[in-house]
């Protein structure tokens, strides 16, 4: 290989790793929002139904 190559390889390999952590990333962000809103959603519904949260 020429070192021109393994340039563009590592480059393209960087980017490729980028990608996928910041899918994960976002894909956990995503997934945490969705968590804290069924918690208050579930924490609306106990308290419609007159059981305060403690």
């Amino acid at each position: 290989m020429k070192s021109m190559d393994k340039k563009r390889l590592t480059v393209y390999l960087d980017t490729e790793t980028y990608k996928q952590v910041s899918l994960l990333s976002r894909i956990y962000e995503w997934s945490k929002t969705k968590v804290i809103e069924k918690l208050i959603n579930k924490g609306i519904e106990e308290e419609k139904k007159g059981n305060k949260i403690k």
